[in-house]
């Protein structure tokens, strides 16, 4: 038989410390901008968050900050050129 590793699941409190955003900015946001934070499960009247998908929700915010910082330097190096 296979064995599985859990999937750990993390509650409102720790998925705000996580991101680093107030329990209420995070409920906001769930509500009224969802794709600015990772995608909850409800457990019964619970909102649960799996660690896998906010480690890669961390992950790809990370890249698109790498990715938006290089082409800002990009285009001040361009500018400069040009003057």
């Amino acid at each position: 038989m296979a064995k599985t590793d859990p999937v750990k699941l993390l509650n409102v409190d720790e998925v705000a410390v996580q991101l680093g955003v107030s329990k209420s900015n995070l409920y906001r946001l769930r509500c009224y901008d969802p794709k600015r934070i990772p995608p909850a499960i409800k457990v019964g009247s619970h909102l649960r968050w799996r660690q896998c998908d906010i480690d890669k929700w961390l992950d790809e915010q990370a890249k698109q900050s790498e990715t938006e910082q290089r082409e800002q330097t990009e285009q001040a190096e361009r500018e400069e050129v040009s003057k």
